[in-house]
């Protein structure tokens, strides 16, 4: 197959699609929906989340994370995947695999405190590394395969997996671009939210989401990945969906839960599910647009047949997993979900968390930080953050002036919770204080040298 990575990107690439006429301007203005449909869903969404809400335990706010790793054999090349699906198999539902067969998923919590999370993080991987370990693999504490292209078929099995690399940006050489989200590692954090503070949660943690993607910066470099960046996972979503701009990257803020849910009905129409299996609409049209034309829309099964699909009201509530803002509210479990971190070194895994949770404690002073600065300022700082990690602004602002009043912000939340737990963010502290992250340690290396160091440096 003629180029089988498809054509070069990097970073500043991506930057450029952003200021093509799909770019996150045309959201900004964007007109709350009102009315019908609209305030059908909104009542749904607001029922689900609230159900969440009211299944959890009393107690302190409750934290879990989704940590993604790269699987790589001792040369570096993506794993075996039956020996990761296998690895995966004895853990039950705490490890899958990711939407990359050669990446592995470990879901802990939701737990009361820092402390027990940290201390179930470290020992389900260090089980896991061990076990990979056994069968010649390692796991990394790495953003990407460092050692893998887009075309390298490493798409896990299931339908809804084939139907988003499917309904991506076609590359060259019959690939497509969506193969990027094959090799992506990300570290995710859930943190309880109430109802009345869910949409103020979610709209300041996104606009801010530029200020973690820095300090987090861990993608830097792939031997298969021409370009330059820093944190270059988080902008695999503008490349493989350039063509549904309207779901990933920084939404406008909601002032509550029932607006929050009638603007992700301004997303572009997707995924449907129907009969056991999922359905992929190409028209370019809103869930909105869709739903009050009250008109049969074409969609495709994953064998490529075509269908007549009838829109639902439900149907944006069953796929609100393919809406990748940089951060989105969980209504299943009633939590706010913050996205942007790369996967995180060895010895640094509960940092993250510790972060968010810390924030989250202490909304009005996050949201205060957000609305200091235009909206416009922060969608452009998501990009150049990626591209240049603390090197980065927002606006005129350098972002690592705001950086260090985010981690004040989160050190007086964790504070408040009385339960000793600040110490978690001391990597990032000492981060600050170096102006450095962890994708600047490795750009330090020489290029000949990365994958080696990163075989042996970030193994966890």
């Amino acid at each position: 197959m003629a180029n089988p990575q498809g054509p070069a990107w990097s970073g500043p690439s991506a930057a450029e699609t952003l200021a093509s006429g799909g770019r996150q301007r045309g959201r900004r203005g964007q007109t709350l929906i009102i009315g019908d449909v609209a305030d059908d869903f909104a009542e749904r969404y607001v029922s689900w989340f609230s159900a969440g809400v009211a299944r959890r335990p009393a107690g302190p706010r409750s934290v879990g994370v989704e940590l993604e790793y790269p699987v790589v054999d001792e040369h570096g090349h993506p794993a075996e995947p039956t020996r990761v699906i296998g690895a995966a198999a004895r853990f039950g539902t705490s490890v899958t695999t990711e939407m990359g067969c050669s990446t592995l998923e470990a879901r802990v919590g939701p737990v009361s405190d820092l402390h027990m999370l940290d201390k179930r993080v470290t020992d389900l991987v260090t089980e896991l590394s061990a076990m990979l370990g056994a069968d010649g693999c390692r796991l990394l504490g790495y953003g990407v395969q460092p050692i893998a292209g887009i075309a390298d078929l490493l798409l896990s099995p299931g339908e809804r997996y084939r139907q988003l690399h499917d309904g991506s940006m076609p590359a060259d050489g019959g690939a497509r671009w969506g193969g990027l989200l094959c090799l992506s590692a990300s570290s995710q954090v859930h943190v309880d939210v109430s109802v009345a503070e869910a949409a103020s949660v979610a709209g300041a943690l996104n606009r801010t989401a530029a200020l973690r993607i820095a300090l987090m910066a861990n993608s830097p470099w792939s031997a298969r990945l021409p370009g330059a960046g820093q944190a270059r996972r988080e902008l695999f979503w503008d490349r493989a969906f350039a063509n549904r701009p309207r779901r990933w990257g920084i939404l406008p803020p909601s002032e509550t839960l029932a607006d929050h849910a009638r603007r992700l009905l301004a997303t572009d129409a997707f995924l449907a599910s129907r009969n056991g299996g999922v359905l992929r609409i190409e028209e370019p049209v809103s869930w909105v647009e869709l739903l009050r034309s009250e008109r049969p829309v074409a969609a495709w099964d994953v064998d490529g047949a075509r269908h007549r699909l009838q829109p639902r009201v439900t149907d944006p509530l069953e796929h609100l997993g393919a809406i990748w803002s940089c951060t989105r509210l969980s209504p299943d479990y009633g939590t706010v979900e913050d996205r942007v971190a790369c996967a995180q070194p060895p010895g640094e895994q509960t940092a993250n968390a510790a972060l968010v949770l810390g924030l989250v404690e202490r909304t009005e002073e996050l949201c205060e930080l957000a609305d200091a600065l235009p909206l416009e300022w922060w969608v452009d700082a998501r990009v150049d953050a990626c591209c240049r990690g603390l090197s980065a602004q927002v606006g005129t602002v350098p972002v690592v002036s705001l950086v260090e009043k985010m981690l004040a912000i989160a050190e007086r939340g964790l504070s408040a919770r009385g339960l000793a737990e600040d110490r978690y963010l001391d990597p990032l502290r000492e981060r600050l204080a170096r102006g450095e992250n962890p994708a600047t340690r490795l750009l330090a290396v020489p290029v000949a040298d990365r994958l080696p160091w990163l075989l042996e440096q970030a193994a966890l």
